[in-house]
Order: C-alpha cells, then structure tokens, then sequence
C-alpha cells in the first residue's frame, strides 16, 4: 500500500484479484490483503473485536477503511502524535 490511500490501494487489489482470477472469499485471499496493509493498521483491524470474517474480503475492506478514517479523525482532533502544543504550557 506504500504511498496509496485505501481506496486505490483496495482499487487496485481488486484488478489484481480478477486479472489473476482468484477467488474472492477465501482465506488466502484475504492474507494476502491484509499483508499489503500497513503494519499499524492490520494489527488494528485484527484488534477489533468481533474480527471481520476470515471468508469475506468485503468485510476486511470495510474495517481497513473504517480503520483509516479513525486514524484520520485522531490525527484531526489530536494533532501530530508527540509534537507539543506550544499554546498551552506546562507551568
């Protein structure tokens, strides 16, 4: 997925997944998915409680989006991770 947002990264799977005519809905499928994900977010995806099925691909794409968009949202509402707000100070 490097330098692809999930929709062309998930855009481009799908060709993939149909130029080399495999199926949709099986396991292997699906880790191959998820192995071209980024690490943050295939552990998070993992991590969701229930998991998405392991024999719906739809599923897995649906939580990697979901996923993305909160990552967004956090980013959004906290700013980059570590960088210190210099409006407020530690007194």
């Amino acid at each position: 997925m490097k330098g692809k947002s999930i929709d062309e990264y998930t855009s481009t799977f799908e060709v993939l997944l149909r130029r080399a005519r495999w199926t949709r809905d099986n396991q292997s499928t699906i880790k191959e998915f998820i192995q071209g994900l980024p690490m943050w977010l295939a552990n998070r995806i993992m991590a969701r409680n229930p998991p998405p099925n392991k024999a719906r691909l739809s599923e897995w794409i649906y939580a990697a989006r979901d996923e993305v968009v909160k990552d967004q949202e956090r980013v959004t509402m906290l700013g980059a991770y570590g960088k210190r707000n210099d409006i407020v100070r530690d007194n």
